[in-house]
This record gives structure tokens, C-alpha cells and sequence, in this order.
């Protein structure tokens, strides 16, 4: 495997790779934006901290490729 990512810690690598595959599932924008948000407070409310690691990763993912889909969007003049 050749990975370009330089400077990226283990945590951004999963965030990245976790990208890959809430990018392909088909949810749309305000789906990816609701599953953010419900993994984000997930993390919040837990008290175990790999539980409130993991679903962080998860929620930074989802929010990541909702941010992408609105900006092609709004570059796509649907704003």
C-alpha cells in the first residue's frame, strides 16, 4: 500500500479510512448530518472512553463527507 498521508496520526488514518465507506453508503446530506450528530452525542453521554473514541471517529467521518457533499453543492449553484 502506498499512503500519501504524511504527519497524520493513527486516529486521523481511521477517520480517514472510515471516510471511504460512509462516502459510498448512499445516505444523503440532512441522513449524514442526523447520523453525525446521534454518534457525536453518543460519544458525549458515554462514560467509557473507547466507547466515546470510537463513535467520535465514526460521527468526524460522517460530518466530514456531509461538509463535501454541501460544498458541491453550494459550488454547484444549488445554494
Amino acid at each position: 500500500m502506498n499512503d500519501m498521508r504524511q504527519g497524520v496520526t493513527q486516529i486521523q488514518h481511521t477517520v480517514l479510512d472510515l471516510l471511504e465507506s460512509v462516502r459510498n453508503d448512499g445516505h444523503g446530506h440532512d441522513t449524514q448530518l442526523f447520523l453525525g450528530e446521534k454518534l457525536a452525542n453518543h460519544a458525549r453521554v458515554n462514560v467509557g472512553l473507547r466507547f466515546k473514541r470510537d463513535h467520535a471517529i465514526q460521527a468526524a467521518a460522517r460530518l466530514i463527507d456531509v461538509a463535501e457533499q454541501l460544498d458541491v453543492m453550494i459550488s454547484a449553484g444549488d445554494a
